[in-house]
């Protein structure tokens, strides 16, 4: 039984369990709240849900904690498992957590949100029901992080797993609204011995030698990629790794791309943004509209000598470039497989209601030459919101062909297919994984339903 149930949830695209809901739950754990989370929940139907959820409820359950991070657009299947749940079970709060908790559409379906880092605020909110003294509550302290999966959180043997490194970042980029940007150095980085502690569990526990490093940028310090490959090269089994790096930093310093390899890194996320000189500069990316063009094929074929693979994300409509100028740079993706060459839209989100966070542009998107129309639509002198979405659709399909199964989406279909990395990292994005899919669905299920 527990005194919280989290549903945790995954975007359609992916196939690998979130943190967040672990996160909470290991906390708790840690001051004495029993807790239990049912993942990949849009996985499942409604009914399926709440079958899953009714043999961990009893007189103390306190609330059902749903996150919001990672729900896929048509969130209809989660919303009527949540409207059917606080029908059979009226006496239990639910809660909303996520960037999107605050989201209007949503208002239905809850009695309390928590946004932002919440180990604190729902502990303390579980005490006060629970009528426990509250002055034993152990604070949240990221840095000293020992965070453990349990037999209870159902992990299959060999799982793909996350592992939070820290929880912040150093740098400020203009377009990002994330809430923890320019975090003082050392401020927010676990112990790198809990870390190695974490990993040594999760092999002899479950097997896991393939993780998904959550981290803002993994490779902000040279000192903290040597760390990575000590660790590696302790760990009696070498792990496998995927995560976000900047590609100006593995550029600077000349021995990270080594101590990168050293330390298990086999696909990477680069925030390349644009390589237009006066775009790139203005977001704090200005190293991209110099060297990247040049150093991204150099780093890929003669330091990483293809062992790993690079999904560049570019962003369409950011100042000062046109559309000749995306043309431009898609014509050299279309000539520099390296992965995956992926471009989004800028969003300034003007009109957000979902308690999210603000970037700089959204804040003052005058001084960068964006307006607003009278259906409150942004744009500038090259761009239109509904231009630069009907854009990256015309680019999606012209990449289409070129790229591959790499970072994220990787590591995402070896955890179900468990096929070795360099085999996925051939295979084109319309590789059929459903059999698979399926196959991991019953087997999770199966494990929480034993419980």
């Amino acid at each position: 039984m527990a005194n919280i149930i989290f549903w945790s949830s995954i975007f359609p695209n992916q196939r690998t369990r979130p943190i967040g809901c672990y996160q909470l739950a290991h906390h708790l754990r840690k001051n004495n709240i029993t807790a239990q989370v049912i993942d990949y929940c849009t996985y499942f139907s409604p009914s399926e849900l709440i079958k899953l959820s009714e043999k961990f409820i009893d007189k103390d359950t306190i609330a059902l904690g749903v996150t919001t991070s990672f729900w896929p657009d048509n969130i209809c299947p989660l919303k009527y498992a949540i409207l059917q749940f606080k029908e059979q079970f009226p006496s239990i709060k639910v809660i909303l957590g996520g960037p999107r908790a605050n989201n209007p559409s949503f208002k239905n379906l809850y009695d309390l949100v928590f946004v932002g880092e919440s180990e604190d605020q729902l502990t303390k909110y579980i005490y006060e029901n629970l009528n426990k003294d509250q002055s034993y509550i152990k604070p949240f302290d990221i840095t000293k992080l020992d965070h453990r999966f349990i037999r209870e959180d159902c992990i299959l043997p060999g799982e793909v797993l996350p592992i939070e490194l820290g929880r912040g970042c150093i740098f400020k980029c203009k377009f990002c609204s994330h809430h923890n940007l320019g975090k003082p150095k050392y401020t927010y980085q676990r112990h790198f011995n809990l870390i190695e502690d974490e990993m040594k569990y999760n092999l002899d526990n479950f097997g896991t030698t393939h993780y998904l490093f959550l981290d803002d940028t993994v490779n902000e310090d040279i000192e903290k990629i040597k760390a990575l490959a000590s660790i590696n090269n302790r760990l009696q089994n070498k792990i496998n790794w995927n995560g976000y790096l900047r590609a100006d930093l593995v550029w600077s310093n000349k021995d990270s791309s080594s101590y990168l390899l050293e330390s298990g890194l086999k696909s990477c996320f680069f925030g390349i943004e644009s390589f237009h000189p006066k775009a790139s500069s203005i977001i704090g990316k200005g190293w991209s509209g110099k060297h990247g063009k040049d150093f991204l094929p150099h780093l890929y074929y003669n330091l990483w000598n293809e062992e790993v693979s690079i999904w560049n994300n570019f962003i369409v409509g950011l100042p000062y470039e046109t559309e000749q100028d995306v043309d431009t740079t898609v014509e050299w993706c279309s000539n520099n497989t390296l992965g995956m060459n992926k471009f989004v839209g800028l969003n300034l989100y003007l009109n957000r209601e979902d308690g999210g966070g603000y970037s700089e542009f959204t804040r003052n998107y005058r001084l960068y030459g964006y307006k607003l129309n009278d259906k409150g639509e942004f744009y500038n002198n090259h761009w239109t919101s509904n231009r630069i979405n009907k854009k990256v659709r015309e680019i999606d399909k012209t990449l289409l062909q070129h790229n591959k199964l790499t970072s994220w989406l990787l590591f995402d279909i070896f955890n179900i297919t468990r096929l070795e990395l360099d085999e996925l990292r051939t295979k084109p994005l319309t590789y059929n994984i459903l059999p698979s899919m399926i196959k991991f669905k019953l087997e999770y299920k199966s494990i929480i339903e034993k419980l």
